[in-house]
This record gives structure tokens, C-alpha cells and sequence, in this order.
């Protein structure tokens, strides 16, 4: 019992990571109370603006960063290059803050029509790009420290540029602009000293291998992010330009509510992913089933009870909170914050999406999320501009994109049902031509399925295999899918389906059989070595007439399986 209470240094991390994060939540909802006070109405309409256009910025210029430097210090082998990762991201990043700050200078004009709706705010978009500056130095800064293992220097981080500095200059502040450069200011030296600081910590291994794929790996990451930040951002630009900046705070401090009511669930998030990947891992199929099933029911019930006590007390809440702009503001925020416990699924149990999915499926959620809001903006600006439609532009968004996630957790917690045996055997789901006998000798517990498709060509053709594997992965719920000889359907099949695609191409791939590599992201792999000899992210595995099923299978998990013949 005394062993279970002993405070260790992992433990403390934890203890301090929800510290920080609850700190930074308290410090959130206090800022907007006061910038209500210290700035006026329309002070604070033009604030919840800047916080969303900074937040926009800051996702977009990071480039896939945030979690690629965690991940790739967190592998490197010795301080050296851990030191070598840091520069090298802190370069990519310096170069486009800079890139930032010469637009804001030579564009204000535009810039402030395109996010303000009217050119008033001119004068607020240097700023605003150091903002986003700051935040970029200050979530590479954050993120390296976590991937060093340095958990609570991260979080003390982490509390003073999110939770100490915006609250001390809205509390000294001189105005709306003041506060903009004093927290812009505040937020580059801060995070620069301690990216100066890590830098001389140790000396510098370049390693240009490692580099790439840091690199590589964030920029992947980088649709997925720009979709998301849109989701939460382009609403409000839009009606700035529809309806004007006061429809466009009401929408964008309600977008915040939403936000606030989803960091609740992001310790949930943070905790699930390694836990579902250790017990992926060890194979533990029906504990891993039942704690996908416990965490989604909590999920649910939790949102549902957080919207109506919200939707109860609204008016007294945010009249209280805001005063009279706040009183102003509630219809918005009663009909955005319905989609509160929607986000709070997203941001739950995307961490499970992605920790038993290698294809990108939170990007295909966060897609199809993306073409409603287009479709519900056209309805918005050609048909009727009225401000429960604005509404809609966040909340719709958001009801697919849990409903999608919900489909996609419902179809893992299926395939975990099929996988009764603790030592589940590995299944591989090959496309052909034409019916072949599927192959011998491939040991008690494998199997290589051979499915005749359509070997038509054209766009239906492609579509027609494409269903056709898109239903025996349902059944048989492969591991793999080894595609030899259709690489135009493989750009489609990494699209539609669940499985990682393994491209075997020639000594020369095509143009398509390259952009095949490029949608379906990576082959699954035990480690980074195996990815290296299938030529790493889902790039073609050469001289195809000299592989047959063992081999490739050994390839994949990096075991002989010649005993089995």
C-alpha cells in the first residue's frame, strides 16, 4: 500500500500536467472576464477575434511541429541529437515567423478586411502576428521539454505563457493593442530563453535522416490540423464579413465556451493514446474492447450533463460573467454549446482512432466535417443570413464529426470482437485479377486471403474494387492489404479503407504508384528499422517478381518464417 502511494517522477508529471492544464483552464475563462471590464464592449467583441485568428495562425504556421518535435526527441538516442532536432525545427520555425511578421507589416490592410470584415483593425494585425509567433516558440519550446521526459519544467511552462502572462497584461493594460504587444512580447522571450537555454544544454548532432523525417512527419500532419483549426475559425471570419464583428465575437466567444467545455476532456485524450497502444501491443483484445466501450458511454454521459447545465443557467451565467455583452451573446452560445459534448467526443477518442488506425482517419472525419461547413457557409451567405445559421456553422460541423468518430470507434470496437485469441494470427488481404489458390504453408497462425475484383478499368472500375475489398475487410478485418499491380485503385483504396496498404511496385514506381505511397501515409511496422527496409512511409517495395507471401509477411513482422514451409 505505502508502494502505491510513493510519489514517483512519472506520477509527478501526471500530477503537474493536470495542474498546468487546470490552471490554464481557470486563467482562460478569467481572461474574458477581464478584457469584459478592462476594454469595453467593443473592446472585447475585437478581443475573442484576435484570440481566434492568432489560435488560426499559430495551427497553420506550425506546420505539424507540435507533435513531431515530442515525438522524434522522445526517439533520439542521445542529447546530441535530440539538440540537433531542436535546431533544426527552430530554424523551419523562425523562418516562418519572419514570413508572418512581413506579411502582417507589408498586407494590414487586406488582412484585416479578410479576418475583421472592414480594414478598422489595420492596426492590430502586427500583432496579431506576433502573437502567433509566440505561440509558435512557446508550443515548440513546450514540446521539446515533454519529449526530453522534463514533464514538469514543460508544465511550469506551460502556466506561465498560458495562464500567468495573458491575465498580468490584461490586468496592467493600456488598451487593447498594449495588451496584444505586452502578451506577444512576453510570450516570444519567454520561449525564447528557453530554447536558448536547451540549445546550450548540450552540443548538436545533425543527423540529416532524423531531421527529414521530423520534418516529413509534421508536414503530414498538417491538412489534418488546418482542417481542424478552419472548423473552429472560418465561421467567425465569415460572418464578420456577413453580418459584422458583433455577430462574429458572439460566434467566436461561444467557439471559446465550446473549447473550454473540450479541455476537460483532453487529459482523457492524452492518457488514452499510449494506454491503447500498450495494450494493442500485448494483444489484450477484450480488456482494450471493454475500455474503448467504458470511456465512450462516460464520454457520452458526461457531454450530455455538461450541455444541460448549461443550457439551465446561461442567462444568469453569462449575464453575471460578461455583464450586458455577455447578456447579448446568449442565444449564440446556447445554440453553438450544443455541440460542446460533440467536440468533447472528438477530442476524446480521436487518440484511440489514432492510436489502432495507421491510416489517417480522424483527417477523412475531419474532411467530411469540413465539406458540411462549406455547404451549410454557401446556404449562409446566398440564402438567408440570420444568426442561428451562423450558428450552425459550428455546430453541424461538429455533429458529424462525432457522429463519424462514433462510426469509426463502433467499427473498432467490431474488430476487437473478431479478434477472440489473445494470440491473434495475422491476416493479409490481397486484390487480384483473377481467382488464385490462395497460398500454402503460411503457419498455423496466418493467413494470406487472395479476393477476385473487377479487373475493368476506368473510374467505376477502380470504385467497383474498391468496395468489393472495403467489404471483406469488414469480414475478415486484415491486418494488411498488399496491392501488386493496380497502383492508380491503390490511391483510392488508401482513401476508403482501414487497413495499411503495401504497394509493390518495379525498380522504377510510377507516378501513380508514388502518389499511392503518399495518400495511404505509412505501412504499418513494428519499428522504424522495418519501415526502412519497406523504404519507410508506404513507398513502393522493389523488384516485385522476387517477393512472394513468406516474404513479405517476414518483412512486415520481422520474423523468419522460412521454419514454416
Amino acid at each position: 500500500m505505502a508502494q502505491s502511494l510513493v510519489l514517483t517522477k512519472a506520477r509527478w508529471g501526471h500530477l503537474t500536467t493536470f495542474m498546468a492544464e487546470g490552471l490554464v483552464l481557470v486563467a482562460t475563462v478569467l481572461v474574458y472576464k477581464l478584457a469584459a471590464v478592462h476594454l469595453g464592449d467593443q473592446g472585447f467583441e475585437t478581443y475573442t477575434i484576435v484570440r481566434r485568428t492568432t489560435s488560426f495562425l499559430q495551427t497553420i504556421a506550425m506546420c505539424g511541429m507540435a507533435v513531431a518535435i515530442v515525438r522524434y526527441v522522445a526517439m533520439a538516442a542521445t542529447k546530441e541529437r535530440q539538440v540537433g532536432l531542436l535546431r533544426v525545427a527552430l530554424k523551419r520555425l523562425s523562418l516562418i515567423s519572419l514570413g508572418m511578421m512581413a506579411v502582417a507589416a507589408l498586407m494590414p490592410g487586406p488582412l484585416s478586411t479578410a479576418f475583421f470584415g472592414s480594414s478598422d483593425h489595420v492596426s492590430l494585425i502586427l500583432p496579431i502576428a506576433l502573437l502567433a509567433s509566440g505561440l509558435l516558440f512557446h508550443t515548440l519550446a513546450h514540446g521539446y521539454l515533454r519529449g526530453n521526459g522534463m514533464a514538469t519544467r514543460s508544465n511550469m511552462l506551460q502556466a506561465v505563457n498560458m495562464a500567468v502572462v495573458p491575465n498580468g497584461a490584461m490586468l496592467w493594460s493600456g488598451g487593447l493593442e498594449h495588451v496584444l504587444w505586452a502578451t506577444g512580447i512576453l510570450w516570444v522571450c519567454i520561449s525564447g530563453m528557453v530554447l536558448l537555454r536547451s540549445i546550450l544544454a548540450a552540443s548538436s548532432l545533425h543527423d540529416p535522416e532524423d531531421a527529414a523525417r521530423m520534418v516529413r512527419f509534421g508536414t503530414l500532419r498538417l491538412p489534418g490540423d488546418v482542417v481542424f483549426a478552419s472548423l473552429l475559425s472560418l465561421p467567425v471570419f465569415l460572418v464578420n464579413h456577413v453580418e459584422g464583428i458583433s455577430t462574429g465575437a458572439s460566434l467566436a466567444f461561444a467557439i471559446t465556451l465550446v473549447n473550454v467545455a473540450g479541455a476537460a476532456y483532453s487529459p482523457l485524450s492524452l492518457i488514452l493514446l499510449p494506454s491503447v497502444a500498450s495494450m494493442l501491443a500485448r494483444k489484450q483484445w477484450r480488456s482494450l474492447r471493454r475500455q474503448i466501450i467504458r470511456v465512450s458511454g462516460f464520454v457520452l454521459g458526461s457531454g450530455a450533463v455538461m450541455v444541460l447545465l448549461f443550457e439551465a443557467v446561461a442567462t444568469p451565467l453569462l449575464r453575471a460573467y460578461l455583464g450586458p455583452v455577455g447578456e447579448q451573446m446568449v442565444p449564440m452560445c446556447r445554440v453553438v454549446f450544443l455541440g460542446a459534448g460533440m467536440y468533447g467526443v472528438y477530442v476524446s477518442l480521436r487518440s484511440v482512432l489514432d492510436a489502432y488506425h495507421n491510416s489517417p482517419r480522424n483527417t477523412f472525419n475531419l474532411f467530411w466535417a469540413f465539406v458540411v461547413l462549406v455547404l451549410v457557409g454557401l446556404i449562409y451567405t446566398w440564402v438567408t443570413p440570420v444568426w442561428w445559421l451562423a450558428a450552425m456553422l459550428v455546430l453541424a460541423p461538429m455533429v458529424v464529426l462525432a457522429l463519424l468518430t462514433l462510426r469509426d470507434i463502433r467499427w473498432v470496437v467490431m474488430d476487437l470482437s473478431a479478434k477472440k485469441d489473445e494470440g491473434a494470427f495475422v491476416v493479409v488481404l490481397e486484390p487480384v485479377a483473377e481467382t488464385v489458390a490462395a497460398s500454402e504453408g503460411m503457419g498455423p497462425v496466418n493467413k494470406w486471403m487472395k479476393l477476385p475484383v473487377r479487373a475493368g478499368g476506368g473510374i467505376s472500375g477502380a470504385f467497383a474494387r474498391a468496395f468489393a475489398l472495403r467489404k471483406e475487410e469488414r469480414r475478415s478485418h486484415p491486418e494488411f492489404i498488399v496491392v501488386r499491380e493496380d497502383a492508380a485503385s491503390a490511391v483510392l483504396y488508401a482513401v476508403m479503407l482501414r487497413a495499411p496498404l503495401v504497394l509493390i511496385a518495379g525498380a522504377t514506381p510510377c507516378r501513380w504508384e508514388r502518389l499511392a505511397a503518399l495518400v495511404a501515409l505509412r505501412v504499418i511496422s513494428p519499428n522504424v528499422a522495418t519501415m526502412e527496409r519497406l523504404q519507410g512511409w508506404a513507398t513502393s517495395i522493389r523488384q516485385s517478381d522476387q517477393l512472394y507471401e513468406k516474404v513479405i509477411l517476414s518483412l512486415l513482422l520481422e520474423v523468419d518464417l522460412t521454419e514454416t514451409k
